[in-house]
Parts: C-alpha cells; sequence; structure tokens
C-alpha cells in the first residue's frame, strides 16, 4: 500500500518525522496513525518495499489526479464516487497492491481537497474511488492536505472492509506487487 501527496511538509508531518505544534494537526495527525496501525495489523498491509513508509511525497506533476479533484472542489462540484463492481471483483480474487493520491489547495477560488483510490488485480491498476470536497475559505493549506490524508485514510478502510477475508488473507501471505 502506498499513499502519496505533493506535500512534503504534510506527508513528512504525517510520517513523524516533523512535528507540529498546532493542536487541530496534531488531532488529524493523530487519527491518521491510528488509522494506518489499524489497516497495517487488520489487514496485513504494508509499503510497498520494506524501510519505506506507506506515505510517499512526489511532486506535484505526478499528482495530477489528486489535483484536478481539489479544482473540481474549488468550482463547487463535490462528489465522492465508490466504484462497487470494481472493488467486488478485487475481492474475488488476488489484490497486487493499493495506491491512494491525495491533495489540498487553497487558491481564490476556495479551500478544497481530493483524493483517489487504486486497486492493482493481475497487474492492472484500476481507479475504485474517489472524491473531490470544498472546505471551509478560512482553512489553512496545510489543514485541506491533512484532511485529505485523513479521509484517504478513512475510504482504504471503508474498502479494505468490504473485501473478504478470504482474499485479504490471500494477500497478506504473498505480499505486494514489486511492481509499483
Amino acid at each position: 500500500m502506498e499513499l502519496i501527496g505533493d506535500s512534503s511538509t504534510g506527508v513528512n508531518r504525517i510520517n513523524g518525522l516533523w512535528a507540529t505544534s498546532n493542536i487541530i494537526y496534531k488531532h488529524i495527525l493523530g487519527d491518521i496513525q491510528n488509522r494506518l496501525e489499524h489497516i497495517s495489523v487488520l489487514y496485513g498491509m504494508r509499503p510497498p518495499s520494506w524501510g519505506h513508509n506507506m506515505f510517499k511525497w512526489i511532486y506535484r506533476e505526478g499528482n495530477e489526479r489528486a489535483d484536478r479533484l481539489t479544482w473540481l472542489a474549488r468550482t463547487r462540484n463535490s462528489y465522492v464516487t465508490f466504484h462497487t463492481s470494481l472493488i467486488e471483483h478485487a475481492s474475488k480474487t488476488k489484490l497486487d497492491g493499493l495506491r491512494g493520491f491525495f491533495d489540498g489547495r487553497r487558491s481564490v477560488e476556495g479551500c478544497a481537497a481530493g483524493w483517489c483510490i487504486d486497486l492493482c488485480v493481475h497487474g492492472t491498476w484500476q481507479l475504485v474511488a474517489e472524491e473531490a470536497f470544498s472546505l471551509d475559505a478560512s482553512a489553512s493549506v496545510m489543514f485541506c492536505e491533512m484532511f485529505a490524508a485523513q479521509r484517504l485514510c478513512m475510504a482504504v478502510e471503508h474498502i479494505l472492509g468490504t473485501l473478504s477475508s478470504k482474499q485479504l488473507t490471500h494477500f497478506f501471505f504473498l505480499g505486494f506487487a514489486s511492481s509499483l
């Protein structure tokens, strides 16, 4: 499992490398870290390679889908979609991996965030869920990023919870595809 964002500050805070004194951020970070622990223990999920974190930083250019979702939400087109048929299909076969992208932005159009989740089945990545949502105009960029990461973790938990226990056991023992 790999969760990807383009805010190095946000990703480093989530991974516990950088501290914050902001009480709101601390609350969100604590929730994210508790969810990651839950996902790791209950579902046997791990990063794509040992010694790495589940949250990964990438350049903004590599986060185009999540960035597009924040743009949609800033223009007042909020939505959430779970492609249940694809999730159901993934529950009946070998799951090779899960990756999510998140983004949060603040601009003159407003504050917004978005995330998307792909599942890899038989070596093919498929979009299975995405959300674009607006936030209060007073939200900081960091709050938008943190809230997007938190909602992404919630969605990952939801998707993993819908997969059958047989499929997850198979995933746990086979490990994660190295083709990320």
